[in-house]
């Protein structure tokens, strides 16, 4: 039997199974954030690698890949001021 996850591919029983556990693992927007590292939410790993980022206005997005996990997220910078 396959499921289908939000607009992902449809998965096996197995693919489904692992990609719920790997979910239930995320951790939240605070913990994220308050870890101050760049790590993965998915399996906090130290090992990962960022794209360049998309500066948009009053806020910078950086695609950003685990090499351990392979899942991918997008980190969101906020302006917050200016220093000179």
């Amino acid at each position: 039997m396959k499921k289908k996850i939000k607009n992902e591919k449809l998965m096996t029983q197995a693919e489904y199974i692992k990609h719920r556990e790997l979910n239930e693992k995320l951790m939240t927007q605070a913990e994220y954030i308050k870890h101050r590292e760049l790590i993965c939410p998915f399996c906090k790993s130290e090992n990962v690698s960022g794209s360049y980022i998309e500066v948009d206005r009053t806020e910078a997005l950086q695609d950003m890949t685990c090499m351990d996990c392979n899942r991918d997220w997008t980190d969101i910078y906020k302006l917050v001021g200016f220093e000179y």
